[in-house]
């Protein structure tokens, strides 16, 4: 069992966000102000949540019945080590992070047909995160679709990533990529096919990007199950 929850909001953490000025001051427009990958994104709106899965074998998962919601490929990790607060701007991390977890589950560049970013609406996070996905992926980065749910849901820091995940699943199960919410006015650095609107269609394999504060990056590499 697996899982990850966070409470943060509090006036202690409100107020260090609030001075790290990280947080969107869209005050009087709450549903437009978490805005990633917009040119308008200027910081998130903090979030609770959690979450809790399930990991076991496959064989262990059939002989109970479980349904199955996909399979969990390969991972990676990284950290800038560059700010307690700022990315760094190569985005060396993310590119790290994103390149061991292909590694990890022997899977190539060409075979990732979605990504849910961590873009928190967070103008150089978002920036930097699109342009490691160009490194890594090149031509074909601008013909996946990329996506951040963080402007439906919020930042719930921990358990941000395992939300990701959970979405992401879904997406596998309903063949529907789940829409980057307030994507209205694309941020000229941020021009990948960042889908606007939810979206049906086929896809098999998914590459899942968090970013925490002071540098750690991750990467989940996930799939549909190929089932017996």
């Amino acid at each position: 069992v697996v899982g990850a929850a966070e409470a943060p909001i509090c006036p202690i953490v409100l107020s260090s966000m609030c001075i790290a000025q990280i947080l969107s001051v869209q005050n009087d427009n709450p549903t437009k102000a978490c805005r990633p990958f917009d040119r308008r994104h200027n910081g998130f709106v903090l979030a609770e949540g959690a979450v809790v899965m399930i990991l076991e074998p496959l064989d262990k998962a059939l002989a109970r019945g479980a349904h199955i919601y996909g399979e969990i490929c390969g991972y990676g990790s990284s950290s800038d080590a560059y700010h307690p607060f700022a990315i760094d701007p190569e985005g060396t991390g993310f590119l790290r992070a994103m390149q061991r977890a292909l590694e990890d589950a022997r899977v190539g560049t060409g075979e990732i047909e979605y990504i849910n970013a961590h873009a928190p609406s967070i103008a150089s996070t978002d920036i930097v995160e699109t342009k490691a996905i160009k490194k890594l992926f090149g031509e074909r980065a601008y013909r996946i679709p990329v996506s951040s749910m963080k402007a439906s849901v919020g930042q719930a820091f921990a358990a941000a990533s395992a939300q990701q995940v959970v979405a992401s699943l879904l997406a596998l199960q309903t063949h529907t990529i789940p829409p980057t919410a307030n994507y209205e006015e694309p941020d000229p650095e941020c021009d990948l096919d960042c889908v606007p609107l939810a979206r049906q269609t086929n896809i098999h394999t998914v590459l899942i990007n968090a970013h925490g504060l002071g540098g750690s990056n991750s990467s989940l590499v996930i799939r549909q199950a190929v089932l017996p």
